[in-house]
Parts: structure tokens; sequence; C-alpha cells
């Protein structure tokens, strides 16, 4: 096993467990950032097909992702002892997510603005994505499952 191995092993714990807490984060974003108060203009009433037409648009993708750091952090902890084992899965796994990270942090002053709050998210949105991605430097090494 090598010592990149082993620090992508660890990385993905790291990533794992941070991911988990942003998806809790995630349970109480809209109660600390005040959504109720930021969204008042934005009618309650659903449009078919404009889905960000609503209010309850914006809760729903947030519960959303609850879901999918949570379940995205659960994942890489249960699997990331396989990379141990030079399963290349879950390199695949890990690189997969650190793209959809990076995606995310692309977007983010976008869609929120600049704020001392954003730049926190995200410097910490991009470093999980690095964390995540760590497993890039190891393909070679690892076996291919499908052979």
């Amino acid at each position: 096993m090598s010592k990149k191995c082993k620090i992508a092993y660890r990385l993905l714990l790291v990533g794992g467990v941070a991911n988990i807490v942003s998806g809790f984060i995630h349970i109480f974003l809209p109660t600390v950032a005040r959504w109720k108060e930021l969204l008042r203009n934005v009618p309650d009433d659903f449009i078919p097909y404009v889905a960000v037409s609503s209010k309850a648009y914006f809760f729903s993708q947030n519960y959303e992702l609850v879901f999918i750091c949570a379940g995205g952090g659960i994942l890489t902890l249960k699997y990331a002892h396989r990379l141990l084992l030079g399963d290349r899965m879950v390199a695949w796994f890990s690189i997969w997510t650190g793209i959809i990270i990076v995606y995310r942090a692309a977007t983010h002053f976008f869609f929120f603005g600049v704020s001392t709050q954003t730049i926190v998210a995200f410097f910490f949105i991009i470093a999980l994505a690095f964390i995540y991605l760590f497993p890039l430097i190891l393909l070679r090494e690892l076996r291919d499952p499908w052979k």
C-alpha cells in the first residue's frame, strides 16, 4: 500500500465527515439565514413549468441537499477503506463527487453574491472538492475492477 493511498484514505474520512456536517448545516440554513424574511416577496403559489417560482422550491431544494450531502458522506465513510485494498471504483466515486463539488464552488458567488459568509463557505467547499479529487493521483496504481 502506497503512502498516497493512505493519505487519500484519511482525506476521504475527513471528506465524508465534512459532507455529513454540510448536510446537517442545510437543515438549519433556512432559520439561520432568515429565509422567511429574505423570500417574503417570492410567491407562495407554484407556477407549473417554472419551478423556481415559489418558496417551496427553495426549501425543497435545500432539504434535498441534506440527503445528497449526508448520503454522499455516509457512502464515503462506508467505502473509503476499499481504497486501501486498491479498489479503483472508490477513487472514481471520489473523483465524481469532487467534480460535483467543484461545480458548486464555481457557481457559488453567482448564486449567492459576495459576502463574508459566502467567502468562508466557498473556501470550505473548494477544500472539500480538493479532498475528493485527491484520488486522481492514484488511478495508475489502483487495480481496474473490470479486468
